[in-house]
């Protein structure tokens, strides 16, 4: 019968579960960067947030599964914690002023190449409405020339000339 697993067992699961804490850092950086391209509005932080807790809840259980048979030990929970916690204070403060950087250079590139495709969409309804209200103008102008033109006689069957 055994009480406890071997000593490297447990020092090898949790230098794993350090890197898999890593690997969570490396997701939440991607997850930061995304709201720094898309937006910063306070319900899509939250919402953000939230698809990301429950992402990384999804993965550490089935790191837990994959690793250690589906036991939940503190200790592993405890090193996927270090793991993120080592690379976000120490990299990621970082790679997030990187990051910041990137996204606004990203944004601006973006805005100068659909620039062109937001104005037209903005004209695009005036510039319909200009092109319907002349023809409009254009066709009253011809009714009101007919029926000028036009004699009315009092036998609807002859022709006006």
């Amino acid at each position: 019968m055994i009480y406890s697993e071997p000593l490297f067992n447990q020092v090898s699961r949790f230098i794993t579960s350090i890197g898999f804490g890593f690997v969570i850092c490396i997701l939440y950086l991607a997850v930061v960067f995304m709201r720094m391209l898309v937006s910063d509005r306070k319900w899509a932080i939250i919402a953000q947030d939230i698809i990301f807790g429950i992402t990384a809840t999804v993965m550490s259980f089935f790191f837990m599964v994959l690793y250690n048979n589906g036991e939940v030990r503190w200790n592993l929970v405890f090193g996927e914690f270090i793991g993120a916690g080592v690379l976000y204070f120490t990299v990621g403060r970082y790679a997030l002023s990187f990051l910041k950087k990137a996204a606004g250079i990203i944004r601006k590139i973006t805005g100068l190449v659909l620039m062109p495709v937001v104005l037209y969409l903005k004209a695009f309804p005036s510039f319909f409405s200009g092109i319907i209200r002349s023809c409009k103008q254009k066709n009253e102008k011809r009714v009101k020339k007919k029926n000028k033109k036009r004699k009315y006689s009092q036998n609807p069957l002859e022709k006006s000339e």
